[in-house]
């Protein structure tokens, strides 16, 4: 098994369009799974037009990202390990 988790992570909050800057690859451990809990590989993950607002800092109908957060959506993933009865 990979040892080795990548996230793309927001680095800065857009001004205008959003570029590289925008954006960091962070590199974690992976961990284990806690009692009840699965660790998935992410194999397709949903870039969606709604994500440009999360990198903003204002209201809107989804809650912001905060900078550091990694971008969050829709998946198709594998199940690595399972912790979980379900």
């Amino acid at each position: 098994m990979t040892t080795t988790n990548r996230e793309w992570v927001l680095a800065e909050r857009p001004s205008g369009e959003p570029d590289l800057d925008c954006f960091e690859l962070r590199e974690t451990d992976v961990p284990s799974p806690d009692p009840g809990d699965l660790l998935v590989r992410t194999r397709y993950l949903s870039v969606d037009p709604y994500m440009r607002g999360r990198m903003r800092d204002a209201e809107s109908y989804a809650e912001p990202w905060a900078v550091g957060d990694a971008l969050r959506g829709g998946v198709v993933a594998e199940v690595i390990e399972s912790e979980s009865d379900a």
